[in-house]
């Protein structure tokens, strides 16, 4: 009896450590099975910090949205897993590592920018160069705002697991920094370069023909209801092809021959960005695509997104080959740069399995 009541009293107590356990006082205990031996700092400050259905909530969200409905459902996306927790970054960004990483971004930049600022290297632009700045590099900033903004800061309240909202809210932020480091790099120009106007970006994304297949794409994938869907038509299709082609294949790549070594260190920062990106949604479509009950079905979905925007995706290329013959100083023809391009995203479907649908040629 006299034990009895002491189990009790001991169970009933509010003090912590009271109840004694097996491992209760080991301090490497963990609720989750981390991916090595001990848990790195990413899996403890993110691993269900925000819980789910499928996981601890056997009795469903406590509260509803207006409509009823539940504040995080698998419905949002076609795609389905057996343990969406299986998914994480790759890279392991948490909040402290992303800060520390922008801090970083921000201040290699500004480095750059006034080294070249008090040197007059802008007056060493070639002009040919200042129209493609002018016109196309901020045109490019609408369709990384469009992104940034309109698909990832989307997708990351939908997604069912921290670890997914993570994953897209980085993204998100990577992108709307990109469009505004763009914007703010216009405005230096336009004080630097006599003539030069912040403006035009905004009518050639508007009209210039070259744009017009990318902000059909880009649209395209706004306007999709599936955050999977616009995962794996952003980072698997429109980056490779579209993206980076002119981020790295022309901008990278024609800068430095046309006397313009600042473009580049900008526009590095976002292929950085987005090869971090391909790591984790390659490793997360891995699991997906061989998901023991949802595999097949992924992969048919999957198979259906590569018919709907794999065509789309390759017309923005092309149409953008007008603008390898603007600079006075040609580096690469379209034809070779755009092989590279189609190469990567190839690469990426192919270490996933996909193939490419009947008469589609990248």
């Amino acid at each position: 009896m006299a034990q009895a009541e002491q189990t009790e009293q001991r169970v009933r107590t509010a003090e912590a450590g009271a109840f004694k356990f097996a491992g209760s006082e080991d301090r490497r205990f963990v609720y989750f099975q981390p991916r090595k031996r001990r848990p790195t700092t990413y899996e403890d400050v993110t691993i269900d910090i925000q819980p789910y259905e499928g996981r601890y909530l056997k009795q469903g969200f406590l509260m509803r949205m207006l409509d009823a409905s539940p504040n995080y459902t698998e419905e949002r996306t076609r795609l389905r897993c057996s343990d969406w927790n299986r998914i994480i970054d790759v890279n392991e960004e948490y909040e402290r590592v992303f800060y520390q990483r922008q801090q970083a971004v921000e201040e290699q930049f500004r480095r750059t920018l006034n080294a070249a600022k008090s040197r007059q290297v802008f007056e060493t632009f070639d002009p040919a160069w200042v129209r493609v700045l002018e016109n196309h590099l901020s045109a490019f900033k609408h369709a990384e705002y469009g992104l940034g903004m309109h698909s990832f800061a989307v997708m990351q309240r939908e997604a069912l697991t921290i670890m997914l909202n993570n994953i897209f809210t980085v993204q998100s932020a990577e992108k709307l920094r990109f469009a505004q480091d763009l914007t703010i790099y216009m405005m230096e120009l336009a004080e630097q370069i006599r003539g030069f106007d912040e403006g035009r970006g905004r009518e050639a994304w508007l009209s210039a023909p070259e744009w017009q297949g990318v902000r059909k794409t880009v649209e395209h994938i706004n306007a999709a209801a599936d955050w999977g869907e616009q995962w794996f038509a952003v980072n698997l299709l429109y980056e490779p092809l579209v993206g980076e082609l002119f981020r790295s294949r022309f901008i990278m790549l024609f800068g430095a021959q046309n006397g313009d070594f600042v473009t580049p260190v900008l526009v590095s920062t976002a292929e950085a960005d987005y090869d971090r990106n391909l790591r984790t949604t390659v490793e997360a479509f891995k699991v997906l695509l061989a998901d023991d009950r949802h595999g097949a079905a992924n992969r048919a979905r999957v198979d259906e997104w590569v018919k709907q925007y794999l065509p789309l995706c390759i017309e923005a290329a092309k149409g953008l080959e007008p603008l390898w013959e603007m600079p006075k100083v040609q580096v690469a023809a379209f034809s070779d740069s755009y092989e590279r391009a189609a190469g990567k995203c190839l690469h990426s479907l192919g270490a996933l399995g996909i193939t490419l649908p009947k008469g589609v040629r990248v």
